[in-house]
């Protein structure tokens, strides 16, 4: 009875619809694994914070830096991006992989996002190709795609990002550690499935789930590495089954005083009923002091790819 109600084409959309939600929202839902760690000194950076008591516990540390250190610095750089997506889906495999670098800055004005020509020029010759083409490869357009204006804003200030991993967590222990000569303290957490599965609709197949997020922080409580992993399963209706799980690194420093991500890679997989895949992207942010004076290196332009 349930399967005369359910057509081919309609069972195929409810499994590419799963797969999007759970899968791919490595970009959007599924939050997966961030890593963390800085080897640049913080001394200079951290004069400004206030300096917990020795019976201040490491938590409370870290909220206390999170909650002191600054977001309106002006801050400029160069962003790196580069991806890999893998799908299979009845048997045929897809695989996308690109990477672009353009400039960034955010100061009292807003985020300004700025291309050299090199990658104009790129972004004008794939979306021609596209029109005669619609199957051809757009590695340009769609490694910007992977860096929209919330990504950029999660890598320029971080902070939100950290006390949305916290608020659900629950410190499970906590030990101490030392690494290249730097006493560092290390804190578990657990984490339920709401802190990596945002859609709700998603949520209710889930039979299987496990999350944890590891900070590490100095002395001082400035986070030097955050680590959470996921690995999860479900079914949906009685036809569709599904695994996902993922990881991520990320890397922090405090540049006059401002906490940015400077390194971020991140990895999901999934293996459904339907099909399987496993997508990867890495993004590198060089601070810069000052933006470059040549007028002639940079072309002002948004992140809108459809010139």
């Amino acid at each position: 009875m349930f399967r005369k109600k359910w057509s081919q084409d309609a069972l195929k959309h409810v499994a590419f619809k799963a797969k999007y939600l759970m899968a791919n929202s490595s970009k959007y839902t599924l939050a997966l694994c961030l890593v963390i760690s800085s080897g640049a000194s913080f001394a200079s950076n951290e004069d400004s914070l206030e300096q917990p008591n020795k019976s201040t516990s490491p938590l409370e540390k870290l909220k206390l830096v999170l909650s002191e250190v600054t977001t309106n610095q002006p801050i400029a750089g160069e962003l790196q991006v580069s991806f890999k997506d893998i799908e299979e889906f009845d048997g045929e495999p897809r695989e996308s992989v690109g990477s672009v670098g353009f400039f960034i800055q955010e100061d009292q004005k807003g985020l300004t996002i700025s291309y050299d020509k090199q990658v104009t020029e790129a972004i004008k010759v794939e979306t021609a190709a596209r029109v005669v083409d619609e199957e051809v490869e757009t590695p340009t357009i769609d490694a910007i795609r992977e860096v929209g204006t919330t990504r950029i804003n999660s890598i320029l200030s971080p902070i939100s990002s950290i006390n949305t991993y916290l608020s659900p967590a629950t410190l499970t222990r906590v030990e101490s550690i030392e690494n290249e000569q730097q006493a560092l303290t290390k804190m578990y957490f657990s984490m339920p499935v709401e802190s990596f599965i945002r859609d709700k609709q998603v949520r209710k197949y889930v039979d299987n789930f496990e999350g944890e997020l590891v900070i590490t922080t100095n002395e001082q409580g400035v986070p030097v590495e955050m680590t959470t992993t996921f690995e999860g399963s479900g079914r949906a209706y009685i036809f569709f089954k599904m695994k996902a799980a993922g990881g991520s690194i990320n890397r922090y420093e405090l540049v006059d005083g401002r906490l940015v991500m400077t390194f971020s890679e991140r990895f999901n997989s999934f293996d459904s009923t339907f099909g399987k895949g496993e997508n990867s992207s890495v993004f590198l942010f060089s601070p810069l002091k000052t933006k470059p004076n040549d007028s002639d290196y940079l072309a002002k332009t948004s992140n809108d790819t459809s010139m």
